[in-house]
């Protein structure tokens, strides 16, 4: 037990209801912060792409950490 809080993200882009076409290009933001420690920088944060295509998904970027793209 811990009187902390969890750490809130956002995301900034793409915006929320976007849709992906085929070859084109995905560009991604965002920020996070933490009650104890304020914001958190890029190396704190976690990214992973997956291709949600029909009724199943498909891995398309593994998780990694560091600065948006």
């Amino acid at each position: 037990v811990t009187p902390n809080t969890a750490p809130v993200a956002t995301i900034t882009q793409p915006a929320a209801g976007s849709r992906y076409s085929a070859g084109q290009q995905v560009v991604y933001a965002g920020s996070g912060s933490d009650g104890e420690d304020g914001a958190l920088p890029a190396s704190r944060l976690t990214w992973q792409v997956d291709f949600h295509h029909a009724d199943h998904v498909h891995p398309f970027v593994p998780a990694f950490s560091g600065a948006s793209g």
